[in-house]
């Protein structure tokens, strides 16, 4: 494709290549999470106990370079630095093409008024769509969350890329719904 903007796109792009490969598996992704979950405690407890804490991106679970990048932010506006960071803020007009209501991740130089994005050049055509179709079908999930119902869960999901078809999105609401019914208000199963 010559630009690959995200590394999930991945599973847009070799959809059926790394399904083929996760099927072979002998074990789920959340296995292998909940695995790793013992030596991540192991490790917070260890530098818990340290003069200077130092968290082994190995031995966590994600988060560590979002958490010091919110903390490169915070000292970036705080300290009046003129930084330039990666940030997640509402569109308005910074990449070209898409919505401005959609929450995009650009670049924005951060000081002690706030973050001023940085304009960027218009998103290639073929990953464009794509892009619009994730950013609407994460739009849909949030309104049907928020105040949906179970009808509109299955339409959002049936917007996404990877699913597509009405049997699919209705099988993975159910089996979303049923797993996390004590969580989910009562509109969502009706």
């Amino acid at each position: 494709m010559g630009h690959l903007p995200a590394e999930y796109f991945q599973y847009y792009y070799f959809r059926d290549e790394i399904l083929a490969e996760l099927r072979a598996k002998p074990t789920t992704r959340s296995q292998d999470i909940l695995a790793q979950v013992p030596d991540y405690w192991s490790h917070y407890r260890e530098q818990a106990t340290m003069e200077t804490p130092s968290l082994d991106p190995q031995r966590s679970r994600g988060g560590i370079h979002e958490l010091e990048l919110a903390i490169d932010v915070m000292d970036a506006m705080y300290n009046d630095r003129r930084e330039v960071h990666p940030v997640n803020l509402v569109n308005h007009g910074t990449i070209p093409g898409i919505g401005d209501d959609i929450v995009v991740e650009v670049q924005g130089v951060v000081d002690r008024h706030g973050i001023a994005t940085i304009t960027s050049a218009p998103i290639p055509s073929h990953l464009r769509g794509l892009i619009q179709q994730l950013a609407e079908y994460q739009s849909l999930a949030a309104d049907a969350a928020w105040h949906g119902n179970r009808a509109d869960g299955i339409r959002a999901l049936i917007s996404n890329p990877l699913v597509q078809t009405i049997d699919k999105a209705e099988n993975v609401f159910n089996e979303l719904a049923a797993a996390q019914r004590h969580l989910l208000p009562e509109r969502l199963f009706a």
